[in-house]
């Protein structure tokens, strides 16, 4: 089964609704069972994009909101690579489905009793692939 179509709703505050419909009020979980935990605070920073690089998320990048079903989709699936990385100390899992490419970020918590959402973005940098898959496989 393939990736979910992209959702196309018509605009920021129907993005927000939905993101918190679907994973702030809900359950969800990894293919291995551990429950991540979706923050509505998190919004800005998951779909929201720069004008310059390095410079504040300041709008809705379309392109991340209507991907917004692939993150539950692929913390879901058990054939997709995943990866570990350590960032200030936390441990952080990214699961990268290779052929869009698209990867969600989870910080994986207490000893891995749970998660807490970070991002989740199209990888469409030449040198973003490269630096994921130098990180040692979860």
């Amino acid at each position: 089964m393939g990736l979910p179509p992209l959702l196309l709703l018509p605009g920021e505050q129907a993005y927000r609704a939905h993101y918190e419909a679907q994973y702030v009020r809900r359950t969800v979980k990894t293919f291995d069972g551990i429950p991540v935990r979706f923050y509505a605070d998190q919004f800005e920073h998951a779909f929201y994009g720069r004008a310059v690089h390095r410079g504040p998320k300041t709008a809705l990048d379309l392109a991340r909101a209507q991907r917004m079903d692939w993150i539950g989709w692929c913390l879901g699936n058990d054939s997709l690579e995943l990866y570990r990385r350590r960032v200030k100390g936390d441990l952080r899992r990214l699961v990268l489905e290779p052929s869009t490419p698209y990867v969600v970020v989870i910080e994986v918590r207490a000893g891995g009793t749970y998660g807490v959402f970070i991002t989740a973005y199209v990888a469409d940098d030449a040198s973003t692939l490269p630096k994921i898959r130098s990180n040692n496989r979860w």
